[in-house]
């Protein structure tokens, strides 16, 4: 009598749980130890439930919140482009089709860095380890972009070794995160940039003017943009396709902010050591 009494009344309590948006547990009187247990047991899977339920609107409210940036960031230089367009057409001046193309394959670097992540977070980015020389791929990325540090007045300062330092990965995967470490240096950072190797990891460290709005723990989070990356022209992919790359390979990446005569930040991209020689 009592049990089922017991029984009737957990059941009544799902049935309010269910049609109202309550965090209410479920409670029992008896001293019965199957229904106890029944009880707890319930109890762990509506927190489990609710839990689940919290992470699907965090995820839904991120979403959202990254179609709009990502709209803004495409609009923004399609606006410009057919704005000029429209002034070459009437003006009949071709010095604004130069500017066009500049906007233009901005556009196209926002929809190829939307399109590389969705791969990447789909799983169908193929992973082809190989033997590779690390230091290969960071003087062959860095001469690609040192004329860029010094036309902004960057110090670049490189601490590689002469002898190989390979690794068991796949090239074009650290190819990859090597140049999304670099850029997000050269965008963001000033004054100085800093590349160093070590036998357990890349340590990428940039000066940086606006260092309270950039939140280190958020940084490699998917859609993740600061208000200075928001000034920028970028969708906030680089670091998280950088993350999601080296994670594929069993790497780390991990990112501090350090304050001297200056701030700047520093991210380490962390290799599996075994799999390393020198």
């Amino acid at each position: 009598m009592f049990i089922k009494k017991d029984i009737r009344n957990l059941n009544k309590q799902l049935a309010l749980i269910k049609t109202t948006d309550t965090n209410t547990r479920l409670t029992t009187e008896t001293f019965d130890k199957d229904i106890t247990e029944l009880c707890n047991s319930m109890n762990a899977v509506l927190d489990e439930r609710r839990e689940a339920v919290i992470e699907a609107e965090k995820t839904n409210a991120e979403f959202k919140r990254a179609v709009t940036n990502i709209s803004h960031d495409l609009r923004t230089p399609l606006t410009s482009a057919i704005g000029y367009l429209q002034m070459v057409r009437q003006e009949n001046d071709s010095a604004n089709l130069a500017i066009i193309e500049e906007r233009l394959k901005s556009l196209t670097t926002l929809m190829n860095s939307l399109f590389e992540y969705t791969k990447l977070i789909e799983g169908r980015v193929m992973y082809n380890p190989g033997k590779v020389n690390l230091c290969d791929i960071l003087r062959d990325t860095l001469a690609q972009f040192y004329g860029d540090f010094t036309a902004k007045g960057f110090e670049v300062v490189l601490d590689i070794p002469d002898k190989p330092v390979y690794a068991v990965c796949d090239k074009s995967a650290v190819e990859r995160v090597v140049q999304n470490l670099v850029k997000n240096a050269l965008q963001h950072g000033y004054k100085r940039f800093e590349l160093c190797v070590d036998e357990t990891k890349i340590v990428f460290s940039n000066c940086v003017c606006d260092i309270e709005n950039l939140d280190v723990e958020k940084m490699f989070e998917r859609f993740y943009t600061a208000d200075l990356s928001r000034m920028s022209g970028n969708t906030g992919l680089g670091l998280a396709i950088a993350k999601e790359l080296a994670e594929v390979m069993g790497w780390k990446i991990k990112a501090e902010t350090r304050f001297s005569e200056t701030a700047s930040i520093s991210i380490a991209l962390i290799f599996n050591k075994k799999e390393v020689h020198f």
